[in-house]
């Protein structure tokens, strides 16, 4: 990417700033608080700020003696594409011109992926780390040359203070150390590992046990459904049975009653009878009789 104008409004002490830049070093030069830190600051939140954002930092950079929020702009090649991007503070607007084509972006993600494409990073950190030197950074530099490597460092290393390499390798040491310690009390990343494994392979012992016993009383369950099952039909036969045989046995009490009472009537019949055939011979002897005059 190459910048070639930048445009500043109301931003901290930088009321207007207008300014083109050519290839190679572009040195902006003035005494101290002239704004020339609020540049780089400008040109980061450029790049990196949402202008919707709320945060306490970006209304901390409003012009001082203003009460409008600040406006950006910045014009940039990128593989000799010319683009113009806008960021409005005060109205929460972004856009990106391509110049070429007159086509104006205006998603946030697609203008971030264009400005990744030629930066080559998405992370105000990283850039803050691997393009900028402050000044309290320059003393450092030259007094030591340690200063120097570690900024070097930092620069390769995407620039945070904890992964210079003279650190990350005492870090590294701490944490190895700490992978292989053996104790009773505080166990080391190694031990702490092992019992969690013997752990876990208990526990998953005693879940394939728990399992195996599931099944095993499921087919138990199985199994005493289908006697609960036969057990239900055969008592139903049964009972199909006894009301067939209740009915029988009623009946047969009704034909021993019927029984009973024809014999009654039978002898009934006879005793009538007799009690005629008595009649007709006692008739038949007084027929008999002389009869008297």
């Amino acid at each position: 990417m190459q910048i070639t104008k930048l445009e500043i409004s109301r931003y901290k002490n930088l009321r207007s700033f207008r300014e083109t830049f050519g290839r190679g070093i572009n040195l902006i030069k003035g005494p101290n608080e002239a704004g020339k830190s609020s540049v780089v600051e400008a040109i980061t939140d450029l790049f990196f700020s949402d202008p919707g954002s709320t945060k306490k930092e970006l209304k901390e950079r409003i012009g001082w003696d203003s009460e409008r929020s600040f406006e950006l702009a910045m014009e940039f090649s990128i593989d000799g594409e010319m683009y113009r991007l806008r960021k409005d503070f005060e109205s929460g607007e972004t856009s990106l011109l391509k110049q070429s084509s007159g086509e104006e972006i205006i998603d946030k993600k697609n203008i971030l992926n264009i400005i990744e494409s030629g930066l080559g990073m998405a992370n105000r950190d990283i850039y803050l780390a691997t393009t900028t030197i402050r000044q309290d950074e320059i003393g450092k530099v030259s007094k030591s040359a340690d200063a120097i490597k570690d900024k070097l460092e930092g620069m390769i290393t995407a620039g945070q203070e904890e992964v210079l390499a003279s650190e990350a390798i005492n870090k590294l040491e701490i944490e190895i150390r700490d992978i292989n310690k053996q104790g009773t009390k505080h166990l080391g990343v190694i031990q702490k590992l092992e019992k969690n494994k013997d752990e876990l392979i208990y526990e998953l012992d005693k879940a394939k046990r728990e399992i195996d016993q599931i099944g095993k009383n499921r087919a138990k369950l199985k199994e005493t459904q289908g006697l609960l099952e036969g057990i239900r039909t055969e008592y139903a036969t049964k009972k199909s049975h006894m009301e067939k045989a209740e009915k029988a046995i009623e009946k047969v009490e009704k034909l021993k009653a019927l029984e009973e009472r024809f014999q009654d009537l039978n002898s009934r019949v006879n005793s009538v009878q007799a009690s005629e055939n008595t009649i007709d011979k006692l008739k038949m002897e007084l027929a008999n009789l002389p009869r008297i005059n």
